[in-house]
C-alpha cells in the first residue's frame, strides 16, 4: 500500500481580500469608506481580518497592493 502525504492549506490571504474588493464597483468601496472609515474583511474559520484604509484602498485601485499592510 502507498501513502500519500495530505496537505491542508488555506488560500484566505489579504491579495485574495484585495482582488475581491477590486470586482464592487468604486462607488461602494468608496461608500462604505465613508460610512466606515476602513474596510475590514473577516474569516470567521480562523478569527483574522484584514483591515484596509483610504490609503491601502487608493494602493490598491492605483495597482500597488505592495503598499497595503495586513492587519490581522
Amino acid at each position: 500500500m502507498s501513502t500519500q502525504d495530505v496537505l491542508f492549506l488555506c488560500t484566505y490571504s489579504l491579495q485574495r481580500c484585495a482582488d475581491a474588493l477590486l470586482t464592487l464597483p468604486t462607488d461602494a468601496v468608496a461608500e462604505i469608506l465613508e460610512q466606515d472609515g476602513n474596510i475590514d474583511m473577516h474569516y470567521d474559520y480562523y478569527g483574522n481580518h484584514y483591515l484596509f484604509d483610504p490609503s491601502d484602498v487608493t494602493a490598491l485601485y492605483g495597482g500597488n497592493s505592495s503598499t497595503i499592510r495586513p492587519w490581522h
